[in-house]
């Protein structure tokens, strides 16, 4: 496969390959489910047995601004949205600029780090029950595909970004 494959031979002398492009196929096939995720229905709710509905989770974050909850939306927005597609913007570019040997690479790494504790998709999952179940009577919830979608994405990137941890390690113990 030669420069495409992520080898652990990231220092390794001699090819100029650039170690890394599986796992970015790997964030760019997270960054694709995240954002099919997000447009897809997430949640089937079912009120009064008659009337169902379909909440994808942009249009959950938007009814939070439509509903006057501009804190809460912008919270969820921030925190299942924006964070977890710059994690995954932030692999791909250390993998297409840096070398896994260098300092911005491991300072980008340590970027990572910060945005993977504050990116809490289980509070949007939380929010969003909350915004159905907010004076409704609620017969039946069922996920949908933009719930899998997402949560594959979200485990995707994660997958992504500890490959990346280990090219990282293989360069600092190939001493390069």
């Amino acid at each position: 496969m030669g420069a495409m494959s992520d080898g652990a031979e990231a220092g390794s002398a001699g090819a100029g390959k650039r170690p890394g492009w599986g796992t970015a196929y790997l964030l760019v096939l997270a960054l694709a489910a995240l954002l099919a995720g997000l447009v897809l229905p997430a949640l089937s709710v079912k009120t009064f047995w008659v009337f169902a509905d379909h909440i994808a989770i942009l249009q959950g974050i938007m009814t939070f601004f439509r509903e006057g909850q501009a804190f809460l939306g912008a919270l969820i927005l921030v925190l299942s949205v924006v964070f977890p597609i710059g994690k995954i913007l932030f692999g791909l570019i250390a993998i297409w600029l840096f070398r896994p040997e260098s300092a911005l690479f491991r300072g980008v790494l340590g970027l990572l780090s910060i945005l993977a504790r504050w990116s809490m998709t289980d509070v949007f999952l939380l929010a969003l029950v909350v915004l159905v179940l907010d004076g409704q009577i609620v017969t039946a919830a069922d996920l949908r595909l933009g719930a899998a979608a997402f949560a594959t994405g979200v485990v995707l990137s994660s997958l992504g970004i500890w490959r990346l941890e280990s090219l990282a390690r293989a360069a600092a113990r190939t001493g390069a």
